[in-house]
């Protein structure tokens, strides 16, 4: 069995950006789908407490009202209050998988990912060859396109390191969510798919992280590079702000070149 979770907030236009929500309707057999604002606490206690409403107000929650009712297979929470942290979220969608089943494929796809049915398919068959129960990935990761038209991304310990995605689950609950970890989790194995990141993509997300994040100069630093012409690639800081202190080291932007 496999079994897809998604903590979701304001995440419409991902929800309708490439049909993700059909794709994840039609290559999970559950997908579980936790709505709703997270304050800053547990894992994620360093970022900030904004005033926002605590449920969605851009659609999401209606659209995932009306999906539920079409696919008995999506099974959708938002308790109109906010989280005390996404460590919370996180641990009631394994409450929800564990009225589903006792051991699954678990997948965690944040509502900006993006994967290929052939990539799950054959993420989940190098697990289990592997001995480990725990798996993570490379991503192509997204900013926008610059002034001469080149598709932007982040590169290096910032851009494209490994996250972890995918469990071999027997009904374990999550110690933190940032970096997500489970309870008798093993070595990490890097498996060799890749999925797509839209997580600085859409303006709207740059304007939340901004605040959210406190990262002061990011919508700002962001505008600019949609006009950007100069050479590549170029360290982190130019969209992420010199002083932000989230910044790590060997990180850059580059474009993005795939492989044929």
């Amino acid at each position: 069995m496999r079994i897809a979770f998604t903590i979701i907030y304001d995440g419409l236009h991902h929800l309708q950006h490439n049909d993700f929500a059909q794709f994840m309707v039609e290559n999970f057999d559950h997908w579980i789908v936790i709505e709703g604002l997270s304050r800053a606490g547990g894992s994620t206690a360093w970022c900030k407490n904004i005033g926002l409403p605590v449920r969605s107000k851009d659609g999401t929650h209606e659209f995932m009202v009306d999906l539920c009712e079409k696919h008995s297979s999506v099974h959708y929470y938002s308790p109109g209050i906010a989280w005390t942290s996404k460590d919370k979220q996180v641990n009631e969608a394994i409450m929800i998988a564990k009225l589903l089943t006792n051991e699954c494929y678990l997948w965690q796809v944040d509502c900006d990912e993006q994967w290929s049915a052939e990539s799950l398919k054959q993420a989940e068959i190098e697990l289990s060859n592997s001995g480990s129960n725990v798996g993570a990935f490379q991503f192509n990761h997204y900013i926008c396109q610059d002034g001469l038209g080149r598709q932007l991304v982040g590169k290096g310990t910032w851009g494209d390191n490994f996250n972890t995605r995918l469990w071999l689950w027997k009904g374990e609950k999550f110690l933190t969510h940032e970096p997500p970890v489970i309870e008798g989790q093993k070595q990490i194995i890097h498996l060799s798919q890749r999925y797509e990141h839209y997580s600085y993509y859409f303006e709207k997300d740059i304007l939340f992280k901004t605040a959210y994040y406190g990262y002061r100069s990011l919508h700002k630093n962001w505008s600019k590079l949609r006009s950007y012409t100069g050479t590549l690639p170029q360290p982190a800081t130019l969209l992420l702000g010199k002083e932000n202190r989230h910044v790590p080291k060997h990180s850059f932007i580059d474009q993005l070149t795939l492989k044929p």
